[in-house]
């Protein structure tokens, strides 16, 4: 049924709009059979139906320009400014706090909240939250913590964990998969974008909803404070699956990709291990692999330790 069905003498624009309107939804009135329950997929199915191009796809371009148009709407007056004033993005980066631009950046937090976890026979975990990808602790102060969050962007706690905030709102991707404080420079931080424990679902860029893409290496200099993406040559919407900060010297670093889109051919590559030997701006190819996991020898500061999968023809892991 039509939201518009019982306009008799609607005017003819509205009436094209309400004929549209009952051709691409239909609303059942009659009751739910069975307990209702959250149906994630078929909600994240109907949102990406509104946002597919004429050939059905869903490009991340289309995502960076929501994001920049959003920042371009009219403010409600009633809304007061921010003290630290507006943001501004990029399709590219940085996205960093800016001057003031406009009004209204103060919101009042209404959820995510705590939710019930599915139930069947296999799992009940009572209420949950959404999903924390990594956890990095203050190398000399144990009380400032940053948690890294599935679609939910960086957060950053100051009392131990006790109460936390949100500083990457303006990240050109709020999908992160890791958390890295600097050994060398404590105030450097970087974050790896894109979500690996979900990548497999953006292995074809025209099925993508786009929720689980990277949006490069963030860092910070300032322990977390404000984030800018600094990379100049990662694959486009590459997921990052972990970075590895050098322990004596913070101009080298080592990230995990995991996989990047193709579009031309509707596919997704593999990703590989690079390295960065100024501070996560232009990187080299090292290794060719889907990297899942990358860790710093604590016994040897130049060698790393590396995960690999979902590869058959990639060759053996490396060390």
């Amino acid at each position: 049924m039509s939201f518009c069905r019982f306009r008799r003498h609607a005017p003819a624009a509205l009436a094209l709009v309400c004929a549209l309107s009952s051709a691409r939804v239909s609303l059942s009135l009659e009751p739910a059979k069975g307990p209702l329950r959250d149906d994630q997929k078929g909600r994240a199915e109907w949102n990406a139906s509104l946002r597919r191009d004429a050939e059905g796809r869903l490009l991340s371009t289309n995502r960076l320009k929501a994001l920049r148009d959003a920042c371009e709407m009219p403010v409600d007056p009633s809304m007061s400014a921010g003290p630290l004033g507006s943001f501004t993005r990029s399709d590219v980066g940085p996205s960093v706090r800016s001057s003031y631009t406009f009004t209204g950046t103060a919101w009042q937090s209404l959820g995510p909240l705590p939710m019930q976890s599915k139930t069947d026979s296999q799992r009940n975990w009572g209420v949950v939250g959404g999903r924390v990808d990594s956890i990095a602790i203050h190398p000399t102060n144990p009380a400032i913590m940053l948690a890294g969050s599935a679609t939910g962007g960086i957060w950053k706690s100051t009392d131990s964990g006790a109460n936390w905030r949100p500083v990457s709102d303006t990240a050109p991707s709020l999908a992160t998969s890791h958390v890295a404080f600097s050994p060398a420079n404590p105030s450097i931080v970087f974050a790896a974008t894109g979500e690996t424990d979900s990548a497999d679902s953006e292995f074809t860029p025209s099925q993508s909803f786009g929720k689980y893409l990277g949006g490069g290496l963030l860092k910070s200099v300032d322990t977390g404070e404000t984030w800018t993406r600094v990379d100049a040559n990662l694959p486009e919407n590459a997921i990052l699956s972990r970075v590895a900060p050098h322990p004596t010297n913070p101009q080298i670093v080592v990230i995990g990709v995991y996989m990047y889109p193709v579009l031309s051919g509707d596919t997704g590559s593999v990703g590989g291990a690079y390295r960065s030997t100024d501070g996560g701006v232009s990187f080299t190819k090292t290794l060719s692999h889907r990297i899942s996991d990358l860790v710093q020898d604590p016994n040897a500061p130049n060698s790393l330790l590396l995960a690999t999968g979902g590869c058959t023809n990639c060759g053996k892991s490396a060390r």
